[in-house]
């Protein structure tokens, strides 16, 4: 089947405001060497409208030489895999051999004329995790910020982070990217970046205190973590849970809270499983032997394939230090923690 984002069932509104990830193209102009990128938009509505490269002035992605004139050439998605075909070219172009043939051409670079395109499909969050970092890495990730627009909100709590780092070029450049999100921090203290953060681990937007976590744990604001033990989202307490493990390595309180979550879980089966078990399982798998008292869960969740028994296993066999038959017998209760 072709991804053309229908078939995830998106409206219009679903597809404006969902911008998890924005696709685009990487070009070299191999006569110059010249490097530029072109951003096309949200990757459900851009793969749905359909993607053209060529020499045409309608083409999505356009490019300007004697090498492409009279050249159209249509990119699309199928599966896991991505796919070139050649739609219009002259009779004397390199191109007309390879019309209306397919080439899978994946995430690798492809030459159409004189030019080299890589396709570009940019996660939010691999973006955000990317700016904890420094050096290339970090500045690349500030220029894949930018086509979100207010969709990189949830980077506003690692960018603020970001102002107590000694790096100048980090500092100033996340100043930059937050003053685009409209927020604005005067005389960056810990105590005035932690308030700020704290207001975002609390945003009606669970995105938002997702990535709020792991820069409290950070800045070791231990009792706002457990404050989102409670959350209203799955994912964000098995988050806190995997960011309050890190930090304390107690297994008091956290064990509970996703164990709840992964019986919550296998209690509600769904045309695709039990997709929220992923979040429990993760966080079991993290913990590992402290987490003892969730064998009775993660039995159950193999026996159900919650999310896929290769996980569940995973999860159990980190549990308790006794042979995999005897945890997932019929005399493991859980109980001698």
């Amino acid at each position: 089947m072709f991804w053309d984002g229908k078939s995830r069932g998106l409206d219009e509104e679903d597809v404006l405001n969902a911008m998890r990830c924005w696709v685009g193209f990487e070009i070299i102009d191999r006569r110059t060497n010249a490097r530029r990128r072109v951003h096309l938009g949200e990757i459900v509505e851009v793969y749905r409208r359909g993607i053209t490269i060529g020499g045409f002035t309608d083409c999505s992605v356009r490019l300007d030489g004697p090498s492409v004139q009279g050249v159209k050439a249509r990119f699309f998605g199928g599966s896991n895999h991505r796919f070139l075909t050649v739609e219009s070219a002259p009779a004397l172009s390199p191109l007309f051999a390879a019309l209306g043939k397919m080439e899978r051409v994946d995430f690798t670079i492809f030459e159409i004329g004189d030019f080299s395109l890589r396709v570009l499909e940019v996660d939010i969050d691999a973006t955000i995790h990317a700016l904890s970092t420094n050096g290339e890495r970090f500045a690349t990730a500030i220029s894949d910020l930018e086509p979100f627009g207010p969709a990189g909100r949830p980077a506003c709590p690692r960018l603020l982070a970001n102002l107590l780092k000694r790096d100048k070029i980090v500092r100033l450049m996340s100043r930059d990217a937050l003053d685009k999100l409209g927020i604005r921090v005067l005389w960056p203290t810990r105590r005035r970046i932690l308030r700020r953060v704290l207001q975002f681990a609390s945003d009606p937007d669970p995105a938002l205190r997702v990535h709020a976590l792991p820069v409290l744990a950070g800045l070791a604001a231990i009792e706002p973590l457990r404050h989102r033990l409670r959350d209203s989202e799955v994912e964000v307490r098995a988050r806190a849970v995997m960011q309050l493990w890190w930090l304390t390595h107690r297994p008091e309180g956290l064990v509970e809270v996703v164990v709840q979550d992964l019986m919550a879980a296998l209690s509600q089966e769904k045309n695709d499983g039990f997709p929220e078990a992923i979040w429990p399982l993760t966080a079991l798998r993290l913990i590992g032997p402290a987490a003892k008292k969730a064998i009775p869960a993660t039995r159950l969740a193999i026996e159900k394939q919650a999310f896929s028994s290769h996980d569940a296993m995973k999860a159990v066999e980190g549990l308790p230090r006794l042979p995999q038959s005897a945890a997932l017998g019929t005399g493991a209760t859980g109980r001698n923690s």
